[in-house]
């Protein structure tokens, strides 16, 4: 069975017997991944729609056979603050690549100036610290860097100048290493408004086309309007009582005893059963930072930062050299 992440191309030999479990297990393993929390697996299942694995089952009940047996290792939870809460590179480096593609094939939407800046970011992941001495006359600008949509929306800035105004950025990044350029850019976009939803679309009772939003805080509301989503609601996982779904109704019921719950329409049963499983691993993550961290986390948070320390430590000295 091959699983693909955003950077790399894994197969491994299952049995028919194997759990889901245990097939995610076996790639965090390989993937040297302690923070397997925030990810998951997707498949097309045998319609075609993109699904994640439920790993309390059999992998043969539940995942296509080869030749079209492929799944996507994917980050399923963002957390509140990646600085704060992501920890090992490994997991930052597959943090960033992913929200990078959902940015710049606009799923999630940013404007210019934020996109440029992300781009400053990007080179420095691309291609290290800045040189005063290097000629970056070979970077091709395209849309690796910015989303096409902003590209054209401004048909008055040649991919040439696009590339001087992010070249003028990156110069402000001077002595930063890869890692915190991930971080950076990672820090940027958690402020956008799509940055980790996860969208499915629903109607109304009243039959209104809605694209309903879990986050890491709660659940948004929009509608769509020109094809442009407008936030309409929003609930905080703090403020709601209970969260159900039947056939393929999912029903939000707030604190407020006196507020009528709100039903939302999937397209099928499977969709708003996925809606609430989201919902209850969003809230085990919350429940999770509320505990003490374990001794585990602890001996990983010390292991990072003496990784951190040591990359600083050998670019001074690159620096020192120069």
């Amino acid at each position: 069975i091959q699983v693909n992440s955003m950077d790399a191309e894994l197969q491994f030999s299952i049995l028919p017997s194997t759990t889901g479990l245990q097939l995610f297990d076996q790639v965090m393993q390989t993937l040297s991944i302690r923070e397997k929390w925030y990810f998951g697996l997707k498949l097309d299942d045998k319609d075609g729609k993109e699904v994640w694995l439920n790993l309390s089952k059999r992998t043969d009940s539940v995942v296509p056979p080869p030749p079209v047996a492929m799944l996507k290792l994917l980050v399923k939870l963002f957390p509140e603050d990646v600085e704060k809460d992501v920890i090992q590179d490994v997991t930052l480096k597959l943090f960033y690549l992913q929200v990078k593609d959902a940015i710049l094939n606009d799923r999630v939407n940013c404007p210019y100036e934020v996109a440029v800046l992300l781009a400053s970011y990007a080179f420095v992941v691309r291609y290290g610290d800045y040189d005063d001495n290097k000629d970056y006359k070979y970077i091709i600008f395209d849309e690796k860097w910015i989303p096409d949509k902003i590209l054209s929306d401004y048909p008055s800035l040649s991919r040439e100048q696009w590339k001087e105004i992010t070249l003028t950025w990156y110069k402000q990044h001077k002595s930063m290493i890869r890692e915190d350029a991930m971080l950076e850019y990672l820090k940027v976009a958690q402020d956008l408004e799509m940055y980790g939803v996860a969208s499915f679309d629903v109607t109304n009772k009243n039959n209104n086309d809605l694209v309903l939003g879990v986050y890491c805080d709660g659940l948004k509301v929009y509608s769509k309007d020109y094809g442009k989503l407008d936030l309409k609601l929003g609930f905080p996982f703090s403020e709601i009582r209970r969260l159900s779904s039947h056939q393929k109704k999912f029903i939000i019921k707030t604190i407020d005893k006196h507020t009528p719950e709100f039903t939302f329409f999937s397209s099928d049963k499977r969709t708003a059963k996925t809606i609430l499983k989201l919902c209850m691993d969003y809230h085990n993550l919350f429940m999770r930072r509320q505990k003490a961290e374990s001794m585990d986390v602890n001996q990983l948070r010390l292991h990072a930062a003496a990784e951190k320390n040591a990359k600083l430590a050998e670019r001074l000295i690159e620096l020192v050299c120069e």
